[in-house]
């Protein structure tokens, strides 16, 4: 990760714009008494106050990661999303209810890299989802947001950083183990993703497809979306010798980064809640942005 002083934040940012008022204080003491809290009702949502990124509460627990025999043998999986296996995910994390909108990524990074901008999009281009990022660039952004943010509040902070591949795939589940969070009829793909079906070719405004059980939106399509593990092909055969997995975190290097989720250009195979892509971390010419997870911070 980029590593940067406040020093090196611009001075004429939104934030430096921002008058932190009593009413500014008064939400940063709510927002860090929350999220220093560990036993929030599952669902339960946060917002961080500087760039007013939605979050919400995912609950730890066990889930089984991957696709199944059947699934392949139907035509729905791929051999390097199997054996299924257990893993444990703890503590509970917060994770953005939306993929990273322009107008959050515009406002920390000062540029805007997305091919769907105001131009193409017009007035609702701030609540697109940012893409052409790479991994690097998302990297950036979680680091910026967290100096800014301690700096701010002179205090130590919660940990702004991707998912694992884990962690996306459980947030994404909510507690199912269909093919699609919603089930195993892509006829309902349609009431959750922007897909290559009905997008029109184009990302659309984050929040307009139904949420998953646990209330995260655009799980499925509008963007990929960057997870922080390096990608390896026979991870699960390894893995599976040894479960339950407790929070696996990938390889310890490689040559591409894990993306998940689907594109507004992707078919519904790879929609699926067990679907592993990958891209170059360095990519930033791709239908790919992010989501921010937050975990919790104890004194």
């Amino acid at each position: 990760m980029t590593h940067i002083s406040y020093n090196d934040i611009d001075s004429h940012s939104c934030y430096a714009q921002t008058s932190l008022a009593k009413d500014s204080e008064t939400a940063f003491t709510a927002f860090l008494r929350k999220a220093a809290d560990y036993r929030p009702q599952p669902g339960e949502t946060l917002t961080e106050p500087l760039t007013g990124i939605e979050l919400v509460w995912i609950p730890p627990g066990r889930f089984r990661m991957g696709a199944c025999e059947e699934d392949l043998r139907r035509g729905w999986a791929y051999e390097w999303e199997l054996p299924p296996h257990e893993v444990d995910i703890t503590p509970g994390f917060w994770m953005g209810k939306y993929p990273v909108t322009q107008a959050q990524w515009v406002a920390i990074m000062k540029e805007n890299p997305s091919r769907f901008t105001e131009e193409k999009s017009g007035n609702d281009w701030q609540r697109y989802p940012a893409e052409g990022i790479s991994w690097y660039g998302a990297q950036e952004f979680l680091s910026r947001v967290g100096v800014i943010t301690a700096h701010t509040l002179n205090a130590a902070m919660p940990t702004f950083r991707l998912p694992t591949e884990a962690e996306w795939e459980y947030a994404c589940r909510a507690g199912t183990n269909a093919i699609w969070p919603f089930g195993n009829d892509d006829a309902y793909l349609e009431e959750h993703a922007w897909y290559d079906e009905n997008s029109e070719r184009q990302t659309h405004p984050v929040g307009q497809k139904r949420p998953n059980a646990w209330g995260l939106y655009d799980m499925q399509g509008n963007v990929w979306e960057w997870c922080a593990d390096w990608y390896n092909r026979n991870i699960y055969q390894e893995r599976g010798q040894h479960e339950p997995v407790l929070n696996p975190t990938g390889p310890k290097s490689g040559q591409f980064r894990v993306i998940r989720g689907g594109g507004y250009g992707s078919y519904a195979r790879l929609l699926r809640a067990a679907d592993r892509g990958f891209e170059a971390p360095s990519q930033s010419n791709a239908p790919v942005g992010f989501r921010l997870l937050m975990t919790p911070y104890t004194e």
